[in-house]
């Protein structure tokens, strides 16, 4: 089972320079983008905060899981956003962990441990998956 957790970078800066409407656009895309992404029956994503996102793969291990979060960072990094009369790039930081399902391995710590992973990721110059 892994669990990625996607910040987008900057975000704070693209609302400033670009307006809440286009944050939100913002969004709405890196939410189409990760959904493309992760086609396999169990796995799910969903908005986790802010400008986080979660993503949830089941049946997935960390080299797997590990693929896949670079798979998102590209896409969403390859990709133009705009209303028509501004546009910008995203880039999103991700922390990916992994475990096997056990009495000795709760959500919680998958939790914790991909949050870790997701502030090392942004320390570590954003852009990034860190797992």
């Amino acid at each position: 089972m892994s669990l990625l957790l996607l910040d987008i970078d900057h975000f704070k800066q693209l609302n400033d320079q670009y307006g809440h409407p286009f944050g939100d656009l913002c969004l709405t895309q890196a939410a189409q983008l990760i959904a493309n992404t992760i086609r396999r029956p169990p796995d799910s994503a969903a908005r986790y905060g802010g400008e986080e996102f979660a993503v949830l793969l089941p049946n997935t291990d960390k080299e797997g899981a590990l693929h896949v979060a670079d798979k998102i960072r590209e896409s969403i990094g390859q990709h133009q956003v705009s209303d028509g009369q501004q546009q910008a790039v995203m880039t999103v930081s991700i922390g990916v962990a992994s475990f096997i399902p056990s009495q000795n391995n709760t959500t919680e710590a998958l939790l914790k441990a991909a949050d870790d992973l997701l502030y090392r990721a942004k320390h570590n110059g954003r852009n990034r998956v860190e797992g």
